[in-house]
């Protein structure tokens, strides 16, 4: 029989950012989150669940998040955004106050240190408590 790959097991929820997103100026200097280290770990892919408590985004608005590796283990990117950062997801935003809790999934990480980079296009600062972006990660397995 042929192998086949399939996915492996993920790992138990990590915080990604959390109290880095409270109160995040729109169109403000972007927020660097947790740093999380994969290069022992070395996994692949990462799915993320982004929590954004109650404010009121204007229509268009919209949520960036960039990927900002370490990539000697020491030394993150310049968080401006005129220089060039992986887009690993947009999200885009209703009009009107609430909440927003969405997922992205099967994002590739970096062999190594990291941290994602939030920018804030919604409109309207972020709240000032209650933001999060929870991470699980994951690799293939040949079976």
């Amino acid at each position: 029989m042929a192998n086949q790959i399939k996915w492996g097991g993920r790992s138990t929820s990590t915080t990604l950012a959390s109290t880095e997103l409270n109160s995040l100026t729109n169109g403000g200097t972007p927020a660097l989150g947790a740093e999380y280290d994969n290069a022992t770990n070395l996994y692949r892919w990462v799915d993320i669940e982004v929590v954004l408590a109650s404010f009121t985004p204007t229509a268009g608005g919209y949520v960036g998040i960039y990927m900002a590796p370490a990539l000697d283990g020491t030394n993150y990117p310049d968080t401006k955004m005129e220089h060039v950062h992986e887009l690993v997801a947009t999200l885009g935003l209703y009009a009107g106050a609430g909440a927003v809790r969405t997922t992205v999934c099967g994002i590739r990480v970096p062999p190594s240190k990291f941290k994602l980079l939030v920018y804030n296009a919604a409109g309207a600062n972020f709240a000032s408590s209650g933001n999060t972006i929870t991470g699980w990660f994951y690799n293939e397995e040949v079976q």
